[in-house]
Protein backbone atom coordinates (compact mmCIF):
# COMPACT_ATOMS: atom_id res chain seq x y z
CA UNK A 1 0.00 0.00 0.00
CA UNK A 2 1.45 3.42 -0.99
CA UNK A 3 2.42 5.63 1.97
CA UNK A 4 -0.25 8.21 1.22
CA UNK A 5 -3.08 5.68 1.28
CA UNK A 6 -1.85 4.49 4.64
CA UNK A 7 -1.56 8.08 5.79
CA UNK A 8 -5.23 8.76 5.03
CA UNK A 9 -6.21 6.11 7.59
CA UNK A 10 -4.17 7.60 10.42
CA UNK A 11 -5.93 9.48 13.23
CA UNK A 12 -5.26 13.01 14.45
CA UNK A 13 -4.06 14.38 11.09
CA UNK A 14 -5.85 17.68 11.65
CA UNK A 15 -3.60 18.47 14.61
CA UNK A 16 -0.54 17.67 12.54
CA UNK A 17 -1.80 20.27 10.06
CA UNK A 18 -2.25 22.80 12.90
CA UNK A 19 1.32 22.21 14.07
CA UNK A 20 2.64 22.63 10.52
CA UNK A 21 0.75 25.92 10.14
CA UNK A 22 2.13 27.15 13.47
CA UNK A 23 5.70 26.26 12.51
CA UNK A 24 5.45 27.79 9.03
CA UNK A 25 3.84 31.00 10.37
CA UNK A 26 6.56 31.49 12.96
CA UNK A 27 9.31 30.62 10.49
CA UNK A 28 8.04 33.18 7.96
CA UNK A 29 7.74 35.87 10.65
CA UNK A 30 11.28 35.19 11.89
CA UNK A 31 12.70 35.25 8.34
CA UNK A 32 10.92 38.55 7.61
CA UNK A 33 12.38 40.14 10.74
CA UNK A 34 15.87 38.95 9.82
CA UNK A 35 15.47 40.08 6.20
CA UNK A 36 14.50 43.66 7.14
CA UNK A 37 17.74 44.16 9.12
CA UNK A 38 18.56 47.45 7.31
CA UNK A 39 15.50 49.08 8.87
CA UNK A 40 15.70 47.59 12.37
CA UNK A 41 16.63 50.98 13.81
CA UNK A 42 13.68 52.66 12.07
CA UNK A 43 11.41 49.84 13.27
CA UNK A 44 12.52 50.32 16.88
CA UNK A 45 12.16 54.10 16.66
CA UNK A 46 8.70 53.85 15.10
CA UNK A 47 7.42 51.41 17.72
CA UNK A 48 9.06 53.46 20.48
CA UNK A 49 7.18 56.58 19.35
CA UNK A 50 3.96 54.59 18.86
CA UNK A 51 4.08 52.85 22.25
CA UNK A 52 5.74 55.71 24.13
CA UNK A 53 8.64 53.66 25.43
CA UNK A 54 12.05 53.17 23.78
CA UNK A 55 13.38 49.60 23.57
CA UNK A 56 15.05 47.17 21.21
CA UNK A 57 11.75 45.73 20.02
CA UNK A 58 13.35 43.79 17.17
CA UNK A 59 15.58 41.88 19.60
CA UNK A 60 12.59 41.16 21.86
CA UNK A 61 10.56 39.85 18.92
CA UNK A 62 13.44 37.75 17.61
CA UNK A 63 13.91 36.06 21.00
CA UNK A 64 10.19 35.44 21.59
CA UNK A 65 9.63 34.13 18.07
CA UNK A 66 12.80 32.04 18.24
CA UNK A 67 11.63 30.30 21.43
CA UNK A 68 8.15 29.77 19.97
CA UNK A 69 9.66 28.46 16.73
CA UNK A 70 11.81 25.95 18.60
CA UNK A 71 8.77 24.79 20.60
CA UNK A 72 6.63 24.36 17.48
CA UNK A 73 9.47 22.49 15.69
CA UNK A 74 9.82 20.01 18.57
CA UNK A 75 6.04 19.58 18.69
CA UNK A 76 5.92 18.94 14.95
CA UNK A 77 8.79 16.43 14.98
CA UNK A 78 7.36 14.44 17.90
CA UNK A 79 3.91 14.20 16.35
CA UNK A 80 5.27 13.34 12.90
CA UNK A 81 7.14 10.49 14.53
CA UNK A 82 4.01 9.33 16.39
CA UNK A 83 1.74 9.36 13.37
CA UNK A 84 4.12 7.08 11.45
CA UNK A 85 4.94 4.76 14.35
CA UNK A 86 1.72 4.35 16.31
CA UNK A 87 -0.63 5.41 13.47
CA UNK A 88 -2.22 8.23 15.44
CA UNK A 89 -1.50 11.43 17.33
CA UNK A 90 -3.40 12.73 20.31
CA UNK A 91 -1.53 15.80 21.60
CA UNK A 92 -2.17 17.08 25.08
CA UNK A 93 -4.84 19.78 25.25
CA UNK A 94 -2.21 22.30 26.39
CA UNK A 95 -0.19 21.82 23.19
CA UNK A 96 -3.32 22.14 21.07
CA UNK A 97 -4.27 25.43 22.72
CA UNK A 98 -0.73 26.85 22.57
CA UNK A 99 -0.42 25.98 18.85
CA UNK A 100 -3.68 27.73 18.02
CA UNK A 101 -2.73 30.76 20.13
CA UNK A 102 0.66 30.99 18.36
CA UNK A 103 -1.01 30.93 14.94
CA UNK A 104 -3.54 33.61 15.87
CA UNK A 105 -1.18 35.94 17.76
CA UNK A 106 1.79 35.91 15.38
CA UNK A 107 -0.28 36.13 12.20
CA UNK A 108 -2.17 39.04 13.77
CA UNK A 109 1.15 40.69 14.80
CA UNK A 110 2.52 40.29 11.29
CA UNK A 111 -0.62 41.83 9.83
CA UNK A 112 -0.48 44.75 12.29
CA UNK A 113 3.24 45.30 11.67
CA UNK A 114 2.83 45.42 7.90
CA UNK A 115 -0.08 47.84 8.20
CA UNK A 116 1.70 50.13 10.67
CA UNK A 117 4.70 50.39 8.34
CA UNK A 118 2.57 51.62 5.45
CA UNK A 119 4.67 52.12 2.31
CA UNK A 120 7.76 50.64 3.96
CA UNK A 121 5.99 47.29 4.29
CA UNK A 122 6.38 46.90 0.52
CA UNK A 123 9.97 45.83 1.10
CA UNK A 124 8.72 42.42 2.32
CA UNK A 125 7.03 41.87 -1.03
CA UNK A 126 10.12 43.01 -2.93
CA UNK A 127 12.42 40.75 -0.90
CA UNK A 128 10.24 37.74 -1.74
CA UNK A 129 10.27 38.83 -5.37
CA UNK A 130 14.07 38.59 -5.35
CA UNK A 131 13.89 34.86 -4.58
CA UNK A 132 10.69 33.98 -6.42
CA UNK A 133 12.59 31.99 -9.04
CA UNK A 134 13.68 29.65 -6.25
CA UNK A 135 10.09 29.58 -4.96
CA UNK A 136 8.75 28.68 -8.41
CA UNK A 137 11.31 25.88 -8.76
CA UNK A 138 10.35 24.59 -5.30
CA UNK A 139 6.66 24.61 -6.25
CA UNK A 140 7.41 22.72 -9.48
CA UNK A 141 9.34 20.06 -7.55
CA UNK A 142 6.51 19.87 -5.01
CA UNK A 143 4.02 19.30 -7.81
CA UNK A 144 6.01 16.30 -9.00
CA UNK A 145 6.28 14.86 -5.48
CA UNK A 146 2.54 15.01 -4.78
CA UNK A 147 1.45 13.96 -8.26
CA UNK A 148 1.12 10.25 -7.44
CA UNK A 149 -1.29 10.71 -4.51
CA UNK A 150 -3.26 13.32 -6.47
CA UNK A 151 -3.70 10.94 -9.38
CA UNK A 152 -4.72 8.19 -6.97
CA UNK A 153 -7.40 10.46 -5.50
CA UNK A 154 -8.65 11.34 -8.98
CA UNK A 155 -8.82 7.67 -9.98
CA UNK A 156 -10.81 6.93 -6.84
CA UNK A 157 -13.14 9.87 -7.46
CA UNK A 158 -13.57 9.39 -11.21
CA UNK A 159 -16.52 7.08 -10.65
CA UNK A 160 -18.34 9.66 -8.58
CA UNK A 161 -20.78 12.27 -10.03
CA UNK A 162 -18.44 15.14 -9.18
CA UNK A 163 -15.47 13.59 -11.00
CA UNK A 164 -15.56 16.05 -13.93
CA UNK A 165 -15.46 19.00 -11.53
CA UNK A 166 -12.50 17.41 -9.72
CA UNK A 167 -10.65 16.95 -13.01
CA UNK A 168 -11.33 20.55 -14.04
CA UNK A 169 -10.05 21.88 -10.71
CA UNK A 170 -7.00 19.63 -10.92
CA UNK A 171 -5.93 20.70 -14.41
CA UNK A 172 -6.74 24.35 -13.69
CA UNK A 173 -4.57 24.31 -10.58
CA UNK A 174 -1.68 22.61 -12.36
CA UNK A 175 -1.96 24.92 -15.34
CA UNK A 176 -1.87 27.95 -13.05
CA UNK A 177 1.14 26.65 -11.13
CA UNK A 178 3.18 26.09 -14.29
CA UNK A 179 2.05 29.43 -15.74
CA UNK A 180 3.09 31.44 -12.67
CA UNK A 181 6.61 32.31 -13.92
CA UNK A 182 5.12 33.70 -17.14
CA UNK A 183 2.30 35.59 -15.43
CA UNK A 184 4.54 37.06 -12.74
CA UNK A 185 7.87 38.14 -14.23
CA UNK A 186 10.37 39.49 -11.64
CA UNK A 187 11.72 43.03 -11.88
CA UNK A 188 15.21 41.61 -12.46
CA UNK A 189 14.16 40.24 -15.85
CA UNK A 190 14.98 42.88 -18.46
CA UNK A 191 14.31 43.62 -22.11
CA UNK A 192 17.35 44.76 -24.04
CA UNK A 193 20.62 45.84 -22.40
CA UNK A 194 21.00 46.49 -18.68
CA UNK A 195 20.10 50.15 -17.91
CA UNK A 196 22.78 52.45 -16.43
CA UNK A 197 23.42 52.15 -12.71
CA UNK A 198 21.12 54.53 -10.78
CA UNK A 199 22.93 57.57 -9.42
CA UNK A 200 23.24 57.50 -5.63
CA UNK A 201 21.91 60.46 -3.63
CA UNK A 202 22.73 60.38 0.08
CA UNK A 203 19.54 60.85 2.12
CA UNK A 204 20.25 63.58 4.71
CA UNK A 205 23.86 62.86 3.84
CA UNK A 206 25.18 59.42 4.71
CA UNK A 207 22.79 59.53 7.64
CA UNK A 208 23.34 55.98 8.91
CA UNK A 209 27.07 56.65 9.21
CA UNK A 210 27.11 60.25 10.49
CA UNK A 211 24.69 62.72 12.11
CA UNK A 212 21.98 63.53 9.58
CA UNK A 213 21.73 66.88 7.80
CA UNK A 214 25.27 67.90 8.70
CA UNK A 215 28.28 68.73 6.56
CA UNK A 216 30.04 65.70 8.06
CA UNK A 217 27.31 63.44 6.65
CA UNK A 218 27.66 65.17 3.28
CA UNK A 219 31.44 64.62 3.34
CA UNK A 220 30.91 60.88 3.78
CA UNK A 221 28.53 60.95 0.82
CA UNK A 222 31.35 62.38 -1.27
CA UNK A 223 33.72 59.69 -0.01
CA UNK A 224 31.33 56.98 -1.21
CA UNK A 225 31.00 58.44 -4.69
CA UNK A 226 27.50 59.87 -4.36
CA UNK A 227 26.43 62.24 -7.12
CA UNK A 228 24.43 64.31 -4.64
CA UNK A 229 22.82 64.57 -1.25
CA UNK A 230 19.38 65.29 0.16
CA UNK A 231 18.31 67.43 3.09
CA UNK A 232 15.50 69.47 4.64
CA UNK A 233 15.51 73.24 5.02
CA UNK A 234 13.83 75.36 7.70
CA UNK A 235 14.20 79.02 8.59
CA UNK A 236 15.22 80.44 11.96
CA UNK A 237 13.21 83.02 13.87
CA UNK A 238 15.60 85.74 12.67
CA UNK A 239 15.33 84.74 9.01
CA UNK A 240 18.29 82.41 8.30
CA UNK A 241 17.59 79.09 6.53
CA UNK A 242 19.24 76.03 8.12
CA UNK A 243 19.18 72.24 7.75
CA UNK A 244 16.80 70.25 9.95
CA UNK A 245 14.29 67.48 9.37
CA UNK A 246 12.26 67.17 12.59
CA UNK A 247 9.85 69.87 13.67
CA UNK A 248 11.77 70.08 16.98
CA UNK A 249 15.47 69.92 17.87
CA UNK A 250 15.01 67.26 20.52
CA UNK A 251 16.05 64.10 18.70
CA UNK A 252 19.21 65.28 16.95
CA UNK A 253 20.70 67.91 19.30
CA UNK A 254 21.34 68.58 22.98
CA UNK A 255 18.62 71.24 23.12
CA UNK A 256 17.28 69.66 26.31
CA UNK A 257 20.53 70.48 28.11
CA UNK A 258 21.07 73.96 26.63
CA UNK A 259 17.46 75.20 26.58
CA UNK A 260 15.62 72.85 28.97
CA UNK A 261 12.45 74.93 29.02
CA UNK A 262 12.26 75.02 25.19
CA UNK A 263 12.89 71.36 24.38
CA UNK A 264 9.59 70.81 22.60
CA UNK A 265 9.53 74.18 20.87
CA UNK A 266 9.53 74.23 17.09
CA UNK A 267 13.01 74.44 15.56
CA UNK A 268 11.95 77.47 13.54
CA UNK A 269 11.27 79.40 16.78
CA UNK A 270 15.00 79.50 17.62
CA UNK A 271 17.34 82.21 16.34
CA UNK A 272 20.44 81.24 14.40
CA UNK A 273 22.75 82.16 17.30
CA UNK A 274 20.75 79.82 19.56
CA UNK A 275 20.84 77.04 16.97
CA UNK A 276 24.61 77.41 16.61
CA UNK A 277 25.01 76.80 20.37
CA UNK A 278 23.71 73.25 19.99
CA UNK A 279 25.71 70.04 19.63
CA UNK A 280 24.29 68.18 16.61
CA UNK A 281 26.64 65.19 16.78
CA UNK A 282 26.88 63.71 20.27
CA UNK A 283 23.42 62.11 20.09
CA UNK A 284 24.69 59.95 17.24
CA UNK A 285 27.76 58.84 19.20
CA UNK A 286 25.89 58.17 22.45
CA UNK A 287 22.91 56.35 20.94
CA UNK A 288 24.53 54.67 17.92
CA UNK A 289 21.01 54.71 16.42
CA UNK A 290 21.86 52.77 13.25
CA UNK A 291 24.51 50.47 14.78
CA UNK A 292 27.27 52.07 12.70
CA UNK A 293 29.72 51.88 15.63
CA UNK A 294 28.54 48.43 16.75
CA UNK A 295 29.01 47.05 13.23
CA UNK A 296 32.43 48.77 12.91
CA UNK A 297 31.25 50.76 9.89
CA UNK A 298 32.88 53.71 11.64
CA UNK A 299 35.55 53.52 14.32
CA UNK A 300 35.07 54.90 17.85
CA UNK A 301 37.73 57.51 16.99
CA UNK A 302 35.74 58.64 13.94
CA UNK A 303 32.58 58.72 16.00
CA UNK A 304 34.19 60.93 18.66
CA UNK A 305 34.93 63.49 15.96
CA UNK A 306 31.17 63.98 15.58
CA UNK A 307 30.85 65.49 19.02
CA UNK A 308 30.24 69.20 18.94
CA UNK A 309 29.47 69.53 15.21
CA UNK A 310 26.96 72.22 14.38
CA UNK A 311 23.74 72.45 12.43
CA UNK A 312 24.73 73.98 9.07
CA UNK A 313 23.00 76.94 7.50
CA UNK A 314 21.47 76.51 4.08
CA UNK A 315 24.14 78.78 2.64
CA UNK A 316 26.90 76.58 4.09
CA UNK A 317 25.24 73.53 2.55
CA UNK A 318 24.97 75.25 -0.85
CA UNK A 319 28.63 76.23 -0.75
CA UNK A 320 29.63 72.65 0.10
CA UNK A 321 27.48 71.41 -2.80
CA UNK A 322 29.13 73.85 -5.23
CA UNK A 323 32.67 73.15 -4.02
CA UNK A 324 32.22 69.38 -4.39
CA UNK A 325 30.27 69.50 -7.68
CA UNK A 326 27.27 67.68 -6.18
CA UNK A 327 23.55 67.68 -6.80
CA UNK A 328 21.46 68.98 -3.91
CA UNK A 329 17.91 67.73 -3.37
CA UNK A 330 15.96 69.26 -0.50
CA UNK A 331 12.51 69.89 0.89
CA UNK A 332 11.66 73.45 1.91
CA UNK A 333 9.79 73.15 5.21
CA UNK A 334 7.79 76.33 5.50
CA UNK A 335 7.33 77.72 9.03
CA UNK A 336 3.84 77.84 10.55
CA UNK A 337 1.47 80.79 10.60
CA UNK A 338 2.73 83.55 12.87
CA UNK A 339 6.38 83.06 12.03
CA UNK A 340 7.93 86.40 10.94
CA UNK A 341 9.46 84.88 7.79
CA UNK A 342 6.68 82.57 6.66
CA UNK A 343 5.81 84.65 3.58
CA UNK A 344 9.41 85.37 2.55
CA UNK A 345 10.74 81.82 3.16
CA UNK A 346 10.65 80.55 -0.43
CA UNK A 347 12.08 83.75 -1.86
CA UNK A 348 14.93 83.85 0.69
CA UNK A 349 15.94 80.27 -0.16
CA UNK A 350 15.73 80.72 -3.93
CA UNK A 351 17.74 83.97 -3.73
CA UNK A 352 20.50 82.09 -1.87
CA UNK A 353 20.58 79.45 -4.60
CA UNK A 354 20.86 82.10 -7.32
CA UNK A 355 23.64 83.86 -5.40
CA UNK A 356 25.59 80.58 -5.16
CA UNK A 357 25.29 80.06 -8.92
CA UNK A 358 24.29 76.40 -8.90
CA UNK A 359 20.70 76.46 -10.10
CA UNK A 360 21.33 73.53 -12.44
CA UNK A 361 22.53 71.42 -9.48
CA UNK A 362 19.37 71.89 -7.41
CA UNK A 363 16.36 69.55 -7.18
CA UNK A 364 13.25 70.68 -5.32
CA UNK A 365 9.90 68.91 -4.78
CA UNK A 366 7.40 71.69 -5.41
CA UNK A 367 3.82 72.75 -4.89
CA UNK A 368 2.10 75.43 -6.95
CA UNK A 369 3.33 78.45 -4.98
CA UNK A 370 6.96 77.32 -4.84
CA UNK A 371 6.77 76.26 -8.51
CA UNK A 372 5.86 79.83 -9.49
CA UNK A 373 8.69 81.32 -7.41
CA UNK A 374 11.20 78.98 -9.07
CA UNK A 375 9.91 79.70 -12.55
CA UNK A 376 10.18 83.42 -11.88
CA UNK A 377 13.62 83.51 -10.21
CA UNK A 378 15.54 80.32 -11.05
CA UNK A 379 14.02 78.39 -13.99
CA UNK A 380 17.04 76.08 -14.29
CA UNK A 381 16.24 74.40 -10.97
CA UNK A 382 14.96 70.83 -11.43
CA UNK A 383 11.33 70.75 -10.33
CA UNK A 384 10.15 67.40 -8.98
CA UNK A 385 6.66 66.08 -8.48
CA UNK A 386 5.18 62.93 -6.96
CA UNK A 387 4.17 59.86 -8.99
CA UNK A 388 1.50 60.33 -11.65
CA UNK A 389 0.62 58.84 -15.03
CA UNK A 390 3.09 59.20 -17.89
CA UNK A 391 0.56 61.30 -19.81
CA UNK A 392 -0.01 63.65 -16.87
CA UNK A 393 3.71 64.15 -16.34
CA UNK A 394 4.46 64.82 -20.01
CA UNK A 395 1.65 67.38 -20.10
CA UNK A 396 3.14 69.27 -17.11
CA UNK A 397 6.17 71.55 -16.76
CA UNK A 398 7.88 69.37 -14.18
CA UNK A 399 11.32 67.87 -14.84
CA UNK A 400 11.47 64.76 -12.69
CA UNK A 401 9.43 62.21 -10.74
CA UNK A 402 10.19 61.86 -7.02
CA UNK A 403 8.53 58.76 -5.57
CA UNK A 404 8.74 56.07 -2.91
CA UNK A 405 10.42 52.81 -3.93
CA UNK A 406 7.16 50.92 -3.28
CA UNK A 407 5.65 52.26 -6.51
CA UNK A 408 4.69 49.34 -8.75
CA UNK A 409 7.31 47.81 -11.02
CA UNK A 410 4.94 48.36 -13.94
CA UNK A 411 4.85 52.11 -13.25
CA UNK A 412 8.64 52.30 -13.01
CA UNK A 413 8.92 50.48 -16.35
CA UNK A 414 6.47 52.90 -17.97
CA UNK A 415 8.52 55.89 -16.80
CA UNK A 416 11.70 54.30 -18.14
CA UNK A 417 10.14 53.52 -21.52
CA UNK A 418 8.96 57.15 -21.74
CA UNK A 419 12.49 58.41 -20.87
CA UNK A 420 11.22 60.13 -17.73
CA UNK A 421 13.84 60.80 -15.05
CA UNK A 422 12.82 59.13 -11.77
CA UNK A 423 14.20 59.44 -8.24
CA UNK A 424 13.19 56.62 -5.84
CA UNK A 425 13.43 57.07 -2.07
CA UNK A 426 14.52 55.82 0.47
CA UNK A 427 16.27 52.63 -0.63
CA UNK A 428 18.46 50.86 1.94
CA UNK A 429 18.13 47.30 0.60
CA UNK A 430 20.54 46.02 -2.05
CA UNK A 431 17.75 43.76 -3.32
CA UNK A 432 15.42 46.67 -4.10
CA UNK A 433 18.27 48.79 -5.45
CA UNK A 434 19.05 45.93 -7.89
CA UNK A 435 15.40 45.75 -8.97
CA UNK A 436 15.20 49.51 -9.52
CA UNK A 437 18.41 49.33 -11.55
CA UNK A 438 16.82 46.70 -13.81
CA UNK A 439 13.65 48.82 -14.07
CA UNK A 440 15.61 51.79 -15.42
CA UNK A 441 15.26 54.16 -12.45
CA UNK A 442 17.61 57.13 -12.85
CA UNK A 443 18.46 57.94 -9.22
CA UNK A 444 18.06 56.38 -5.79
CA UNK A 445 18.10 58.14 -2.43
CA UNK A 446 19.59 56.09 0.40
CA UNK A 447 20.76 56.36 3.99
CA UNK A 448 23.43 53.73 3.23
CA UNK A 449 25.48 54.83 0.20
CA UNK A 450 28.34 52.57 1.33
CA UNK A 451 26.25 49.51 0.38
CA UNK A 452 25.90 50.51 -3.27
CA UNK A 453 29.13 52.37 -4.03
CA UNK A 454 31.07 49.34 -5.30
CA UNK A 455 28.23 47.52 -7.09
CA UNK A 456 29.07 46.97 -10.75
CA UNK A 457 25.83 45.13 -11.57
CA UNK A 458 22.57 44.12 -9.86
CA UNK A 459 22.56 41.13 -7.50
CA UNK A 460 21.16 39.15 -10.43
CA UNK A 461 19.39 39.80 -13.68
CA UNK A 462 18.29 37.83 -16.75
CA UNK A 463 17.38 38.84 -20.31
CA UNK A 464 13.70 38.17 -20.84
CA UNK A 465 14.31 35.65 -23.67
CA UNK A 466 16.66 33.61 -21.48
CA UNK A 467 14.12 33.75 -18.63
CA UNK A 468 11.34 32.33 -20.82
CA UNK A 469 13.65 29.65 -22.22
CA UNK A 470 14.61 28.71 -18.67
CA UNK A 471 11.01 28.17 -17.61
CA UNK A 472 10.07 26.31 -20.77
CA UNK A 473 12.99 23.97 -20.04
CA UNK A 474 11.94 23.59 -16.37
CA UNK A 475 8.31 22.93 -17.28
CA UNK A 476 9.39 20.41 -19.92
CA UNK A 477 11.61 18.69 -17.36
CA UNK A 478 8.70 18.59 -14.90
CA UNK A 479 6.41 17.08 -17.54
CA UNK A 480 8.97 14.44 -18.47
CA UNK A 481 9.53 13.69 -14.78
CA UNK A 482 5.79 13.28 -14.20
CA UNK A 483 5.46 10.85 -17.13
CA UNK A 484 8.52 8.92 -16.02
CA UNK A 485 7.31 8.80 -12.40
CA UNK A 486 3.91 7.41 -13.41
CA UNK A 487 5.54 4.88 -15.71
CA UNK A 488 7.75 3.61 -12.87
CA UNK A 489 4.80 3.52 -10.43
CA UNK A 490 2.67 1.50 -12.88
CA UNK A 491 5.56 -0.82 -13.60
CA UNK A 492 6.11 -1.40 -9.87
CA UNK A 493 2.38 -2.03 -9.25
CA UNK A 494 2.21 -4.50 -12.12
Amino acid sequence: MPWYESFYRKQGKKWLLVFIIAFVSLFIFEMILIAIEPIWADFNEYLGDFIGFKANYILIFLIIIGISLAYSAVLLIINLKNIFTINRIDPHIVHKIIAIILIVIFNALLFIMLNLFGEEAAIVYHLFETINILIFIGVAIGVIIILDPIISIIKTSIKQPKSILILICFFTAYGFIFSLPFLYVPANVIKGPLPPKPGIVAHRGASHLAPENTIKAAELAVNYGCIGWESDVMISYDGVPFLMHDSTLKRTTNVEAIFPDRTNLRASNFTLSEIKQLDAGSWFVDNDPYYAIAKALITPTQAEEYRGIKIPTFEEALNFTRDNNLLFDFDLRRPPEGHPYRQQFYNICIDLIVATGIEDKIWIPTGDELFNVIEDKAPNITKMRSACSVEEFLASDYDQINTHYSLSNTQFKEYSEANISVVAYTVDFIERYSQLWCLGVSYVKTNDPHKFADLTQPLWYLPVDLYYCLWIAINTLCLVSVILLNFLIRRENN
